[in-house]
């Protein structure tokens, strides 16, 4: 049977190879091999993926693909947000959590998830003017994202982002966060802080550490981890610890879990904020959350 499904698939260059070949040439194989039919392109940039995604949008593709990890699928689903085409993925990152949540482990289950088409909605956060799949972060992992190069992590792969937070921790003092929940008629809350991440699914980064326990990514609630000042040793304790079993990183000691629709955050100094691994922009930050804006291919088996 031909595959008739009008697909665009978008490239990173930066992709972690699984082969000798680049990225797309990888792409180009796979398919070949399964006989399916797509158009591969490569995008350079943030803004060039949203405008290949948008003009497949406007000229009627049934998939719009992500070859890449987690921050080429943001890139992509900014296009996609309130269309009917779904988006799908060939996991070619560092963390690919996204892939994981949707049962894409490997790139057998992710062409089988294209030619099968089955589609379904889930929620994104918003960030300022940014959607998100995953996770936004403000703080130490804004910094993190900022400063780690492709080197380090195609050299260490998902701990890269560990190894890396450690190194820069110690000239990462906290900062002052005044965080307004759900309107006028929600919590303020001020405290200083490293870090406040938000998420939307329930993993990110390792398979086996849910972050968040109640993150489902199809509640239209968020869940935002407040991490206060803590010693380089004692996060490096926790999270190594995490990463050696299931675990939940919003054990982390001192961190604490708020659930809310709408947040506005402030913080002094102004600092940086992340969405997917991806820097966005300074604070302030006005944060919420859509649901079933996004159409996303799964896989069943």
């Amino acid at each position: 049977m031909s595959d008739e499904t009008r697909r665009l698939i978008i490239c990173n260059p930066h992709a972690l190879h699984v082969s000798e070949r680049a990225p797309r040439e990888t792409v180009l194989h796979l398919l070949a091999q399964v006989g399916l039919e797509a158009e591969v392109v490569t995008a350079h940039d943030r803004q060039e993926t949203r405008q290949l995604t948008e003009r497949a949008v406007a000229e009627g593709y049934d998939q719009v693909v992500a070859a890449g990890g987690d921050g080429t699928i943001n890139s992509v689903l900014q296009g996609l947000v309130g269309s009917a085409v779904p988006l799908g993925v060939l996991p070619l990152g560092t963390g690919n959590a996204l892939a994981r949540y949707l049962g894409v482990i490997n790139m057998r289950q992710a062409l089988a998830t294209l030619a099968a088409g089955t589609a379904r909605a889930i929620d994104l956060g918003q960030i300022n003017d940014r959607y998100f799949a995953i996770m936004a972060g403000v703080g130490l992992s804004a910094q993190v994202s900022e400063t780690l190069g492709y080197p380090t992590k195609r050299g260490l792969g998902r701990l890269s982002y560990l190894y890396h937070g450690m190194r820069i921790k110690a000239d990462v003092p906290a900062r002052r966060f005044r965080i307004t929940f759900d309107g006028e008629t929600g919590a303020t809350l001020e405290q200083d802080l490293v870090e406040a991440t938000v998420f939307n699914l329930p993993e990110q980064m390792f398979g086996s550490v849910k972050l968040l326990n109640a993150a489902s990514g199809n509640d239209g609630v968020l869940e935002m981890l407040l991490v206060p000042d803590a010693s380089a040793w004692g996060v490096l304790h926790d999270a190594g610890s995490a990463l050696m079993g299931p675990a939940r990183l919003d054990l982390l000691r001192g961190a604490t879990v708020h659930r809310f629709t709408s947040a506005h955050l402030e913080v002094d100094p102004p600092w940086r904020w992340q969405t997917e691994g991806e820097v966005g922009g300074d604070t302030p930050v006005d944060i919420s959350v859509h649901s079933g804006a996004l159409r996303v291919l799964y896989s069943e088996g």
